[in-house]
């Protein structure tokens, strides 16, 4: 199997898409929790050790039908300290089933110029 590298020229002032957002995030799996404080603890097993085992864990809980659940999927325009266009992009698990109300996720950043992850930028979101 041949993979692309999809790193090309962006227009910064373009957000990324959806996609673009859900691919960063994915490529992310192998980010240890430990690497960020908002992301000591989290996760849905004592077993968590990175972004993969996280997001995976909040995923798996999306199976049942009777209640509400999405990703809420973002990017807003930021810079970095030395002015570099950024977008402070987000996804997050979300669940809603009467009292039961939660949404886990991860926060990052993307360069404006390539739309590829700025490493150390990630954090854990959420609440339940």
């Amino acid at each position: 199997m041949v993979i692309v590298d999809r790193v090309a020229a962006f227009d910064p002032k373009v957000p990324p898409t959806h996609k673009e957002i859900v691919r960063a995030v994915l490529q992310l799996q192998d980010v240890a929790l430990g690497s960020d404080a908002s992301c000591s603890g989290v996760g849905t097993d004592t077993r968590d050790v990175n972004i993969g085992d996280y997001l995976s864990g909040f995923l798996a809980e999306q199976n049942d039908p009777k209640g509400g659940n999405w990703l809420d999927i973002s990017a807003v325009a930021a810079a970095a300290a030395n002015g570099e266009p950024l977008w402070r992009s987000s996804v997050t698990v979300r669940h809603s089933d009467g009292d039961d109300v939660w949404g886990w996720g991860v926060q990052f950043d993307l360069r404006g110029a390539d739309h590829t992850v700025v490493k150390g930028s990630v954090r854990c979101t959420g609440a339940g």
